[in-house]
């Protein structure tokens, strides 16, 4: 039997999240179950979701940040899209299933009256885009890291193609020179896991239906209306700098954009107390549950439909 030490890595960061008091909850919908994590915080500020990227998880990308901001917010929310991290494989993976399952656990998990400020990266990005659009009644806030969902040129989906084409070693080493900008003694380890999780084979469907997905609309950048903080890494080799213009253009006035100089695509990995400050400073200015009624608890709990679980997930 071949153990893949990427799951097992995934599984261990549920783990020690979850040894801190997170609850595992699995969320249903069409396609089978959205996993996430639900975390009491100790803080004051509005509920937290940490949205990941393409082939990650919530707990594996996210479990620096979340440590540190558990003590500034009431709740952390940490879903696994569909086909990724602990939730449910589905039979046909499409950028379609993976909007219909996060947006079926949000909507579970958050309370309009509880709203929540997104954290969202790189593929995260674009889907919490438009589920802010459709749902502001449940976003409080939207901070953007490197965000994906802008419609690419031919040229600019070829390159993308090819990128998350990693089918050798070589191939590997690109992708994390370009999105990742890891130490030069770390390289070999982190293409190591790129490669793993990129050849999962509905991974590998979903890479070769890139140019399928619902890319966003420039109305649906434009109508939102909640605090919205963009951040582009200035090393960021993955996504093209035209898309930063898009979103630039039609979030306007009302959006904050920093492009911080030593950021790459991925930044959590290296710049998590970063991230969080920049976090913990924009929920600040996010609105508040004080209209909230006496006796609501901290952390909504979800209906009857959803499976909670304090044991490893098979």
């Amino acid at each position: 039997m071949v153990v893949d030490g990427t799951k097992l890595y995934e599984r261990a960061m549920a783990a020690r999240l979850r040894a801190s008091g997170a609850t595992s909850r699995r969320i249903p919908f069409a396609h089978g179950e959205v996993h996430a994590l639900d975390l009491v915080g100790r803080g004051s500020l509005p509920p937290v979701a940490l949205l990941h990227g393409f082939s990650a998880s919530g707990p594996a990308q996210f479990v620096p940040m979340a440590t540190r901001l558990r003590h500034h917010v009431r709740r952390l929310l940490l879903p696994d899209l569909p086909g990724h991290g602990l939730s449910s494989v589905p039979d046909e993976l499409s950028a379609e299933v993976l909007e219909e399952g996060l947006f079926a656990a949000l909507d579970r998990l958050v309370h309009p009256e509880q709203p929540v400020v997104l954290f969202a990266s790189s593929l995260s990005g674009g889907l919490a885009v438009r589920y802010a659009a459709r749902h502001p009644e449940r976003v409080a806030g939207l901070m953007l890291c490197s965000p994906g969902g802008v419609r690419p040129t031919p040229s600019e989906l070829e390159d993308l193609s090819s990128a998350l084409s990693v089918d050798s070693h070589r191939k590997a080493l690109a992708f994390v020179d370009r999105a990742m900008a890891v130490p030069r003694s770390m390289r070999h380890a982190y293409a190591w896991g790129v490669q793993r999780q990129f050849s999962r084979p509905h991974l590998q469907r979903l890479i070769a239906r890139v140019d399928e997905q619902p890319f966003l609309d420039e109305a649906e950048i434009a109508s939102l209306k909640m605090p919205v903080h963009l951040i582009w890494g200035g090393r960021d080799g993955l996504l093209p700098a035209r898309h930063l213009k898009v979103f630039r253009e039609h979030l306007g006035d009302r959006a904050t954009v920093e492009t911080p100089a030593a950021f790459c695509h991925a930044p959590f990995l290296h710049h998590a107390d970063e991230l969080v400050v920049r976090l913990v400073r924009f929920a600040r200015r996010c609105p508040t549950t004080a209209r909230l009624a006496p006796g609501l608890a901290r952390s909504t709990a979800p209906e009857a439909t959803e499976r909670d679980s304090e044991a490893t997930v098979a």
